[in-house]
């Protein structure tokens, strides 16, 4: 018996759960449909109208639940679902169904910043910041997942973020405060990893897989976000700047660190990230503020001209060859998902190997250790293999 109501009472929690879900996939649609909140009774349920923007019935009004434990909360919920399909059409219309129907499941991403102007607007070059710097943080998090080693990885790397973008939906903004909404469907597949790639599997910060998906891109923008805020508050308790160095395996790039740079240029932002299946999804929200931007400027500087050496294996194309000064290439790979051009010193057995490479425009990679200074171009030192790839090459 005891048993039995422990079973009802966890049944009766991830119901709860997967209600609340329901309704905050709904209140991130309505944004991302430009619909905007327009009075209720507190307590009991908020009143939603589209917007002059929104492709809606101007006459339709949808009324949320405001309290889980109402009676008739999930009637209302399933009511509100409804209503918002009837006033949509077209591809609105079909992304409402797809997430009535169940058939897809969405991730969010909001970036909250307050504003006093009326009917949830905001002063342009804040509200153009805003957009570009959420824009900037996903390309970062998109683009610094690892794809070295794959077929056409350069080429990939670089279609990667826009790819994610292209699947995307974007919405804006609440009274009170002005809100950029990104909202994507967690299974849409970005990449797959054929049994016959060299690669094998893509390595994340969290495990590795074959089949690369949005919900992945989310979770390495959740977990870079989070630890560029840990490493923040760790600088202003030691005045340590490695310790952004070290977060470098988190996703925490310069391209990272500058879009959220560009974000608390004016006054504090709140990310809130809400991601997973209806029943274990869990939502994370980071705060950062204009005290942060002096400390995100310097970080900036930082990790561009200070960059712990490296040892890795680096799949790129070699580009230039120097036989009158001993057996240097310059060599052009992916690191931290940006293209970089870099120097390397072989030995007589690897030049050949790089030089009939050269002749038939195909791929190498290379092992050594990485080194970037100042005012110096990045050199590929203490190279130990080099092998030519069987692939197209990675860069046009």
């Amino acid at each position: 018996m005891r048993h039995d109501a422990a079973n009802r009472e966890w049944g009766s929690r991830l119901s709860q759960r997967a209600h609340a879900n329901r309704l905050s996939q709904l209140l991130s649609l309505l944004r991302t449909l430009n619909w905007n909140q327009a009075g209720g009774v507190q307590g009991r349920f908020d009143v939603w109208v589209p917007t002059e923007h929104s492709r809606a019935d101007p006459d339709t009004r949808i009324f949320l639940p405001a309290n889980a434990d109402l009676v008739d909360f999930e009637e209302m919920l399933d009511r509100a679902w409804q209503r918002l399909e009837d006033a949509c059409s077209g591809e609105d219309r079909r992304i409402v169904q797809r997430l009535t129907q169940g058939h897809t499941a969405f991730d969010s991403v909001e970036w909250r910043t307050e504003s006093f102007a009326p009917a949830g607007a905001i002063a342009w070059s804040k509200g153009m910041s805003l957009l570009a710097s959420a824009q900037n943080q996903l390309y970062a998090a998109a683009r610094a997942i690892p794809l070295t080693g794959m077929k056409k990885s350069g080429k990939m790397q670089r279609k990667l973020p826009r790819i994610f973008m292209d699947s995307t939906l974007m919405g804006q903004t609440q009274i009170g405060s002005y809100i950029v909404s990104a909202l994507t469907p967690r299974d849409h597949v970005l990449l797959r990893v054929s049994e016959d790639s060299a690669a094998g599997e893509i390595t994340l910060f969290d495990g590795a897989t074959k089949v690369l998906t949005n919900s992945h891109v989310v979770a390495a923008f959740n977990n870079g976000i989070e630890t560029l805020r840990t490493a923040i508050d760790e600088y202003k308790r030691r005045r340590r700047p490695e310790v952004f160095e070290e977060a470098g395996s988190h996703g925490v790039t310069l391209g990272f660190v500058t879009s959220v740079q560009g974000a608390v240029e004016h006054s504090p932002i709140e990310i809130t990230v809400t991601s997973g299946p209806p029943e274990k999804s869990f939502t994370s929200r980071v705060s950062f503020d204009p005290e942060d931007k002096q400390v995100l400027s310097g970080v900036s500087h930082y990790l561009e001209y200070v960059i712990t050496p490296r040892v890795g294996t680096f799949a790129g194309q070699v580009e230039l060859l120097q036989r009158k000064n001993g057996t240097r290439i310059r060599f052009r790979t992916i690191v931290d998902g940006r293209p970089l051009t870099l120097a390397a010193e072989l030995s007589e057995a690897d030049y050949e190997v790089a030089l009939e490479a050269h002749r038939v425009v195909a791929p190498v990679s290379i092992h050594g250790e990485l080194l970037q200074v100042r005012g110096q171009r990045p050199m590929l030192t203490n190279v130990t293999s080099i092998k030519r790839l069987d692939q197209e090459p990675l860069f046009p």
